[in-house]
């Protein structure tokens, strides 16, 4: 199998990638004309935001059988191209939930000192901001 991956990918994800009988043709940041030319041996492609697989793309990859995103959504993705040819196309939704569930609790802690800090007080659910703000 000649999988060729178009975005960067972690190392633990290349890690899976190597397996016998597997090709893996691991450059990112190719230009489109050079990425054409590598998906007509490919049979699986691996790509993230960067990376938009247009319907010429899939047209000049006679053997490509997957598209798959390392990431959530397929917005990138020409589907129903993908689709007419009989490519399957998939992502990894809930990947980046974690970091989404940090992103948000980092951003609550400061919010939260704000709030303590604007009521004066230490317990922020005692504040009465109705009173505060008048």
């Amino acid at each position: 199998m000649n999988i060729v991956i178009a975005d960067g990918l972690p190392a633990s994800a290349l890690e899976i990638l190597q397996q016998p009988n597997w090709t893996v043709d691991n450059r990112q940041g190719r230009p489109t004309s050079e990425l054409m030319a590598d998906l007509a041996t490919a049979d699986a492609l691996v790509v993230r935001s960067a990376t938009k697989v247009t319907r010429e793309m899939i047209a000049n990859a006679p053997r490509l059988r997957v598209i798959a995103r390392a990431g959530t959504g397929v917005d990138n993705v020409d589907v129903p191209a993908a689709t007419a040819r009989g490519i399957v196309v998939m992502n990894a939704p809930g990947a980046n939930s974690l970091s989404v569930a940090e992103l948000a609790m980092g951003q609550k802690v400061p919010g939260q000192m704000s709030l303590q800090k604007a009521c004066g007080m230490q317990d922020p659910w005692a504040c009465d901001l109705q009173k505060k703000l008048k």
